[in-house]
């Protein structure tokens, strides 16, 4: 009987033991969700390096003024506030934003996960970034204030 139940005991702990690390596709930051005036606004993944249950992946994307270029703007009214939000919510105080003028970007000030919009009408191309304990990642959006 001992002959049987050792081995089916050593297996049994090698299995649970041992979990299988998540493949790349699985290792990506958390979604974000972007709203303004009840409109939820299409963003895109940028840039980002994320690390769970023993592995890792970085992903370098593009500029975000060219991400946008792959994305239809959301019309929005003058001065209005748009909330960020993530699925995971990250470490406090690492949401970032920027908006994107002549290829270079230009800080927003981010007060509670909301920014005002702009008040002049025109195409506006904005990323965003935070960080988590398991990594980091920018997202893209593109509004048309109206």
């Amino acid at each position: 009987m001992r002959k049987i139940i050792v081995p089916i005991m050593i297996t049994l702990l090698f299995l649970t033991g041992c979990p299988n690390p998540p493949s790349p596709e699985q290792l990506k930051p958390p979604q974000a969700t972007v709203r303004v005036d009840n409109k939820q606004i299409t963003t895109r993944q940028g840039s980002f390096c994320w690390s769970e249950g023993g592995a890792g992946v970085c992903q370098d994307a593009i500029p975000p003024d060219e991400i946008a270029k792959k994305l239809k703007p959301t019309t929005v009214k003058p001065k209005s506030r748009l909330t960020i939000q993530f699925h995971r919510p990250p470490k406090k105080g690492s949401l970032g934003v920027n908006l994107w003028k002549d290829h270079k970007p230009q800080t927003v000030q981010v007060v509670n996960n909301v920014i005002g919009l702009p008040d002049r009408p025109g195409v506006y191309v904005y990323d965003f970034f935070a960080e988590w304990e398991q990594g980091s990642a920018s997202y893209v959006f593109v509004v048309e204030v109206k």
